[in-house]
């Protein structure tokens, strides 16, 4: 957090470093979905759901949201950092979806 509106890759990458020193690859885990992370998955998860699936009424984006309501036992790596550099030139970088749209 915080780190949305930072554009210098040096402190992305000292964030990056101390979470992983703090946290290595602990995990957290927690009945919620889990959408907008990096998803990490086995074949068997992906075909025991179903794979991406997502209601027709649904916004076709929201396609994370579901397969993570979808999978049983989910959880996050604590000591892994993502940076979405696509977000970087957004003026709203917290809501840019537009990498999502077809």
């Amino acid at each position: 957090q915080g780190m949305f509106d930072e554009f210098d890759l040096k402190k992305h990458f000292t964030t990056a470093l101390t979470q992983y020193q703090i946290y290595k690859d602990k995990l957290y885990y927690h009945s919620e979905f889990i959408p907008g992370y990096f998803m990490l998955f086995s074949k068997d998860t992906w075909i025991k759901v179903g794979g991406f699936k997502v209601p027709a009424e649904a916004p076709q984006f929201t396609f994370d949201q579901y397969f993570s309501m979808a999978v049983e036992r989910k959880a996050i790596i604590k000591g892994l950092y993502i940076l979405h550099l696509y977000r970087i030139w957004s003026k709203f970088p917290q809501l840019e979806i537009d990498h999502l749209l077809p």
